[in-house]
C-alpha cells in the first residue's frame, strides 16, 4: 500500500486511477493497526485498485479536503469521484463485497 504525506498528492492520485481505496489512519490508533493486515489482503486480491494510506497528522490539511474527523476512514474513488466511506465501525466483509462488484463493473 503506498504511504501519501501529502493532500495534493493524494488528490492528483485519484485524478490518475480509475478506482482508488483509501485508509486514513493514525499510526496511533489500534484498530487501524489491526486491520491492516486485512487490507493489505484486499490489495492483493484487487489488483487494479489502487491502494494507498495516508495519516492526516502529517499533513493537517487532508482533514478538511477529504473531511476525515475519525479513524480509521476508508474512502473509495471511482472515476475521481467518492463512491463509498467507511468510518470507525464497518464490516471488511462489506469492503470485500463492494470492491469486488467496482472492479466487476468497472473492468469486465
Amino acid at each position: 500500500m503506498k504511504q501519501i504525506e501529502d493532500a495534493n498528492v493524494l488528490k492528483q492520485m485519484i485524478d490518475v486511477h480509475d478506482i482508488v481505496f483509501i485508509l486514513f489512519s493514525d499510526m496511533g490508533c489500534n484498530v487501524c493497526l489491526s486491520i491492516y493486515p486485512d487490507i493489505e489482503a484486499l490489495e492483493k486480491k484487487y489488483s487494479k485498485v489502487a491502494f494507498m494510506s495516508a495519516d492526516p497528522s502529517i499533513d493537517q490539511s487532508m482533514v478538511g479536503a477529504f473531511l476525515v474527523l475519525v479513524y480509521p476512514t476508508i474512502l473509495v474513488y471511482v472515476d475521481g469521484k467518492e463512491t463509498y466511506r467507511f468510518e470507525r465501525l464497518f464490516s471488511l466483509e462489506d469492503i470485500d463485497y463492494k470492491l469486488s462488484r467496482l472492479e466487476s463493473l468497472y473492468y469486465d
